[in-house]
């Protein structure tokens, strides 16, 4: 008989290919929420991954463990070892560090009464227009996706031209939220001029407080920024705007009166 793996990833996805529709809904969440599992009884994950017990009872005889506790002891050693392998690694190590000191940054110095202002205009909005170029362009375009998601009308802009050719449909009932780690540069310049212009709210999201960006947005976001050098170019870690731009786009939401959960 093969032996069941002692990492609890590679048990689940050994056994993936014969559980039932349930027990893929508790495997997806288990391995969503490893950590969990060591805090919550057995009831309490039936209800947290909304499944019945004897799910999870069958889905742990099919790992060949002893029961929920069996679980747990898999998870608990699972994790351990994965947590020894990251201290081990100087990078993963770093990067794993300076992610949490990136967020927790950027909400200590968080200034919460222009939080608050930019989610009264984004959730008056008509569309939600976002602008970026290169990272900050995938960033765009990833909380244009979270907006269409959630039923707001949105589109996200990765380059100059194409916005400035398009501007023209854009109003003042829409707002423009412009992303940039440095908050400079002559894209964000035009396109943030172009929208000002026009009478559209910007909403500005950098990591630098006292850029150009910063100075002249209608609000301005500004994030914790933390990087990496090579040959005196900048490795940035994006977790802080990404972190606004999930709160500002969730606090929009329940400023449309639109229900979203927690799983």
């Amino acid at each position: 008989m093969q032996r069941r793996p002692d990492d609890f990833a590679k048990a689940i996805e050994a056994v993936y290919p014969r559980t039932t529709r349930a027990q893929r809904n508790l495997a997806e969440w288990l391995l969503t929420n490893s950590s969990k599992v060591l805090e919550l009884t057995s009831e309490e994950l039936a209800k947290e991954a909304e499944v019945s017990r004897s799910t999870i009872l069958r889905f742990c005889h099919l790992l060949e463990v002893d029961g929920y506790r069996g679980l747990r002891t898999l998870v608990a050693g699972s994790i351990s070892r994965q947590v020894r392998r990251a201290d081990g690694d100087d990078a993963v190590n770093w990067l794993m560090g300076v992610t949490e000191e990136t967020i927790r940054d950027t909400f200590i110095n968080f200034d919460w009464d222009a939080f608050d202002e930019a989610t009264r205009i984004c959730a008056r909005a008509r569309n939600m227009i976002w602008f970026g170029q290169v990272e900050s362009g995938s960033l765009a375009q990833c909380a244009s996706h979270k907006c269409s998601l959630l039923g707001m009308d949105s589109r996200a802009f990765v380059d100059t031209a194409t916005f400035l050719a398009q501007s023209r449909l854009i109003n003042s009932d829409d707002v423009l939220v412009v992303i940039s780690w440095g908050g400079r540069g002559d894209h964000v310049k035009r396109a943030t001029g172009a929208a000002l212009g026009q009478g559209i709210p910007v909403v500005g999201i950098t990591v630098r407080r006292f850029s150009w960006l910063a100075e002249i947005a209608t609000i301005a976001l500004v994030a914790g920024g933390k990087f990496a050098i090579h040959e005196e170019r900048e490795l940035t870690v994006r977790a802080g705007q990404e972190a606004i731009l999930n709160a500002l786009i969730l606090k929009t939401a329940t400023g449309r009166n639109i229900q979203w959960r927690v799983p």
